[in-house]
This record gives C-alpha cells, structure tokens and sequence, in this order.
C-alpha cells in the first residue's frame, strides 16, 4: 500500500454540508492527520462505490459528520 493510500480517518457527510466538511479535513491536515474525503479522492467520471469501498476496508476510524442539512444517502 503506498503512502498516498493511507489515511486516518474516513470523513463522512451530506454533500450539502461539504464546505464545512472541508474546513474540518483541512485543519486536519495541518496537524498530521490524513482524513479521506470524496472530493479529494475520488476522480470524476469513475465508479466512485468500489473505490469508496475498497478505502473503507483500510481506515481503522470513521467521523460522521450531521450537520443542518441533516443525513446524506
């Protein structure tokens, strides 16, 4: 597994409350912890459920994310 398949902490959220979502995964980053997000990892145009899946099966810890706009699908 290479370092730029490696993350933290899987970061997950409705789409409405990206922004903020956003915010959080930055200031992670300053401080050394490498949070996954779909925005930043997935590419578009591709299947984005077997990448999700396959990094989901090596992040040891989740954040759910519930804001304003409630749950996301």
């Amino acid at each position: 597994m290479s370092d730029e398949d490696q993350y933290d902490v899987f970061l997950c959220h409705n789409s409405k409350d990206k922004p903020e979502v956003i915010e959080i995964a930055n200031e992670l980053t300053t401080r050394g912890i490498k949070p996954w997000l779909d925005k930043w990892a997935l590419r578009p145009g591709l299947a984005w459920q077997p990448a999700l899946e396959k990094q989901i099966e090596k992040i040891k810890s989740a954040a759910v994310f519930v804001g304003s706009s409630g749950f996301g699908p």
